[in-house]
C-alpha cells in the first residue's frame, strides 16, 4: 500500500497514517515505518524524496525513536543518502513514474525494457543498501 502512495506521486511529507479512529493523531509515514520496523518501506520513502518535515529528530533532534537507534545500519544509510545529491538514476526513475501517471504498474509491465529498469520503476529493490 505504501508503494502505491509513493508511485501515485502523493505529497508524502504531508501524508500520514492513522488507526481508523478520529481521535488518533496521524503519524508521518516515515515515523510510522520506523515505529513498526518497516525498514524497506521507509527506504522506499527515502528513495522517493521524502523530506522529513515532521520528523524533527532527523534534523538533529534528540527524540530519535529507539527502534531507529537500534538499527544503526539503517540510520547511517538514511543520513548518508540525505547527505549526497539524489542519484541521477533515481531522478530519472521518478520522472518516468510521474510521466506514466497513476497506472504506472500496468504501463511499466507492458514496456519493452530490461528487467532491471522495470524493477527500478516498480520500486522493487533488494534492500536499502
Amino acid at each position: 500500500m505504501l508503494v502505491i502512495v509513493v508511485l501515485s506521486s502523493c505529497l508524502l511529507q504531508s501524508s500520514g497514517v492513522g488507526w481508523g479512529r478520529i481521535e488518533t493523531p496521524m503519524l508521518p509515514l516515515f515515523h510510522y515505518c520506523v515505529l513498526h520496523e518497516l525498514w524497506e518501506f521507509a527506504a522506499v520513502l527515502v528513495r522517493s524524496g521524502y523530506t522529513f518535515l515532521h520528523e524533527v529528530y532527523m534534523w538533529g533532534g534528540n527524540d530519535i525513536p529507539e527502534n531507529l537507534l537500534l538499527n544503526v545500519e539503517f540510520l547511517q544509510w538514511v543520513h548518508e543518502f540525505r547527505r549526497n545529491p539524489v542519484p541521477l538514476g533515481l531522478q530519472c526513475e521518478s520522472f518516468i513514474r510521474k510521466r506514466l501517471g497513476t497506472a504506472v504498474f500496468s504501463k511499466v509491465s507492458s514496456l519493452p525494457i530490461p528487467p532491471g529498469l522495470r524493477n527500478a520503476l516498480l520500486m522493487k529493490y533488494d534492500s536499502y543498501n
